[in-house]
């Protein structure tokens, strides 16, 4: 096991100078990039595997201040603002690499918070918040499409205000609609199968001759 846990740190830890590196010579976190982004998946890992657990205390100053330093670094940098709440780009078609790299950063000041909440017991609705995050991610790109495409913040920040609160509302709705009535169908289906198949191959095991005949 502390093979394992050395493998993947390591891996952590390259993967993260990687990125860095690549932030600094012109690379932004809005890019698809599974080289960019690889680190969040080694970090993913390594909150399952790593002993140490956090505080309670700990763990709620690390994710109060990693989500305010991502509010933060989306209001500060401009670059950053108008591509998050105003038109879905900025004038150069990028957002700020010092904006990148403010990302990287909270996420890693959170990491005592990700890993005291994935090693305890959990309540039916935070497990309902979990099954909601990857539909939401899913469903968010078209209500995020309808919202740039009518924004106009010379026209007020009231329309446009309703225009964002309509755009979180109708990504929610559609992410909830998803999970209920395709996620949660197909993940029941697939459990049902794995378990036949489980109760084949348990049968098969027991009695080779007549499963074969």
């Amino acid at each position: 096991m502390k093979v394992v846990w050395q493998l993947w740190l390591r891996c952590l830890q390259s993967s993260l100078v990687w990125s860095v590196g690549r932030l600094e010579h012109g690379a932004i976190v809005e890019t698809p990039r599974l080289d960019v982004f690889a680190w969040l998946f080694f970090i993913g890992v390594v909150c399952e595997l790593v002993s140490w657990r956090p505080s309670r205390r700990a763990a709620v100053v690390s994710a109060i201040i990693g989500l305010l330093g991502m509010v933060s670094s989306a209001i500060a940098f401009p670059e950053t603002r108008g591509l998050v709440w105003m038109a879905g780009s900025d004038g150069g078609g990028e957002a700020a690499k010092n904006g990148s790299l403010f990302f990287v950063l909270t996420t890693c000041i959170a990491l005592p918070f990700a890993i005291r909440t994935v090693h305890q017991p959990s309540s039916a609705w935070d497990r309902w918040l979990g099954d909601l995050s990857f539909p939401l991610y899913l469903f968010h790109w078209i209500p995020r499409d309808w919202y740039y495409a009518n924004v106009d913040w010379s026209l007020g920040s009231m329309r446009n205000g309703g225009l964002l609160i309509a755009n979180f509302a109708f990504a929610f709705g559609g992410a909830i609609l998803l999970l209920q009535f395709v996620d949660r169908p197909v993940q029941r289906w697939r459990q049902r199968w794995v378990r036949g198949r489980g109760e084949e191959l348990s049968i098969t095991h027991k009695y080779p001759q007549e499963a074969v005949t």
